[in-house]
């Protein structure tokens, strides 16, 4: 993870401080419109999108992105990319406990 957080520009503090956070995450949904709030001790970061339309976000260090989420066989698959171009996919899911599981990060170039 700390390889992937470098090479999308996270600083190395963010980074070693992002290697002991813990979040919890609160997911609503309401009239089509999702809500996704990660919650630590450090800080509290929201986000609030309809699926498959592109939005400003920011990263958790501040960097201005666009994102999209969009909902792929049980999944989430959350598209971001800088101002730079950069562009990068996590996709995740909600595992039968009702934990968010990471499935992977893909860079694309």
């Amino acid at each position: 993870m700390d390889a992937f957080m470098k090479e999308i520009g996270v600083g190395m503090a963010a980074r070693m401080m992002a290697k002991g956070i813990k979040p919890r995450l609160v997911i609503s949904e309401n009239g089509g419109k999702w809500t996704l709030r990660s919650e630590s001790t450090l800080k509290t970061n929201t986000i609030e999108f309809t699926p498959d339309a592109e939005f400003d976000d920011k990263t958790a260090d501040g960097r201005e992105i666009k994102t999209i989420v969009r909902f792929k066989n049980g999944t989430w698959e959350h598209t971001t990319r800088d101002k730079h171009g950069k562009e990068w996919i996590a996709t995740r899911y909600i595992n039968d406990q009702g934990q968010q599981q990471l499935v992977r990060y893909l860079m694309l170039c």
